[in-house]
């Protein structure tokens, strides 16, 4: 062992050249809301830390407009009443 850590011994995977002419990829829907929310959390909060920021505006991505996997209905969706309380399980199987 050579005392740098796991997955650096011989034999590891060797990284591909990268083309000098090659465009940067365009930032994603992601990338952009991120941007555009730390700064706006920031600019609201200014002793929020930017790791705060950022925590709070992943969070927020979830049911952003611009995120095209929004997930706005997850807290609601999964309510169903107790037993007793009407509907429940055997209402969504039909029983």
């Amino acid at each position: 062992e050579n005392g740098r850590g796991r997955g650096r011994g011989r034999g590891g995977r060797k990284r591909k050249d990268r083309d000098a002419q090659r465009a940067p990829r365009p930032p994603s829907a992601y990338n952009l809301f991120m941007k555009d929310e730390v700064a706006r959390l920031k600019a609201a909060n200014s002793e929020m830390s930017h790791k705060e920021a950022f925590k709070e505006a992943a969070r927020n991505w979830g049911t952003a407009d611009a995120n095209p996997q929004k997930r706005g209905m997850v807290d609601t969706m999964w309510n169903v009443p107790a037993p007793g309380e009407g509907g429940g399980a055997g209402a969504l199987l039909g029983g």
